[in-house]
């Protein structure tokens, strides 16, 4: 797995402007950035050098849980960050076991999790998710 410096990260989320930030902003810090609109599209672009994925929970045609479930098929191994400003209790259950960052977000604390991430790949996401108040909770 590699460092942050060049690590190839897949972004996915159906928002442009969204995805645009994620993208400039990690590119900034020397990341490497694949985006993709949806979680089929995601798929089809994940491969072995992919070193994490940051991905949307609320897209048409496949939620982020069932992206992150379905890449974890292809490659257990691979890091995953939920992004969404959307966190219902109809969610709850079904992210236990991801990485969960809640929007809005500063620059700074994506960057901070996907090194996070991408350091510690070996182990599973703690879960949970960071509130903008800097409290976890679902």
């Amino acid at each position: 797995m590699a460092t942050d410096r060049g690590s190839k990260l897949l972004v996915v989320d159906d928002d442009a402007g969204v995805r645009t930030f994620l993208r400039v902003s990690l590119e900034q810090e020397g990341f490497s950035v694949v985006e993709a609109c949806d979680g089929p599209a995601a798929l089809s672009l994940l491969s072995d050098d992919i070193d994490a994925c940051i991905t949307d929970l609320t897209m048409p045609y496949m939620d982020g849980i069932e992206l992150a479930s379905r890449a974890r098929q292809i490659r257990q191994d691979l890091p995953v960050l939920i992004i969404s400003g959307n966190y219902t209790s109809q969610y709850a259950n079904r992210l236990t076991g991801f990485d969960c960052l809640q929007k809005p977000f500063a620059r700074g604390e994506v960057v901070r999790r996907v090194r996070e991430l991408i350091a510690r790949p070996e182990e599973k996401p703690a879960g949970g998710i960071d509130r903008p108040d800097g409290r976890k909770g679902r």
